[in-house]
């Protein structure tokens, strides 16, 4: 049986989604004796800590894992080589899927080129003189 709401694979007979906290339909009468030892609460009950961790099956494990220090040299040397870096930071930042954290450096990247390419624009209009 599955969470109407997010999909989730449900436990057993509870009386609430792992994935999302909503509340599953009335389950038959065998089933609701068990739901009733097994009731699990809200996810926001349950959890104590502060931190926010998406539900289990929101994204696949590999966009969250970290880069290793390999991948990230690969990065830098593909980054190295003209408009071909252009191409990939827009693939990285734009294409869905992928690893979040290259998503974000990609993303980051982009805005240091576009903030590094507007100075250069400025300090060639000053160098023609069109600000005299």
């Amino acid at each position: 049986m599955f969470c109407e709401t997010c999909g989730e694979k449900l436990l057993g007979a509870s009386s609430f989604c792992v994935g999302c906290g909503s509340k599953i339909g009335s389950p038959g009468p065998v089933a609701h004796q068990a739901a009733a030892q097994e009731t699990l609460p809200p996810v926001s009950m349950r959890h104590s800590s502060h931190t926010w961790t998406p539900p289990v099956g929101l994204h696949d494990a590999r966009e969250r894992e970290p880069l290793t220090t390999g991948q990230y040299l690969l990065m830098f040397l593909l980054l190295s080589l003209p408009l071909l870096n252009l191409v990939l930071l827009f693939k990285w930042s734009f294409w869905p899927g992928g690893n979040i954290n290259r998503r974000n450096f990609a993303r980051a990247s982009l805005v240091v080129f576009l903030i590094m390419f507007g100075f250069y624009i400025l300090v060639y209009r000053y160098m023609a003189g069109e600000f005299h």
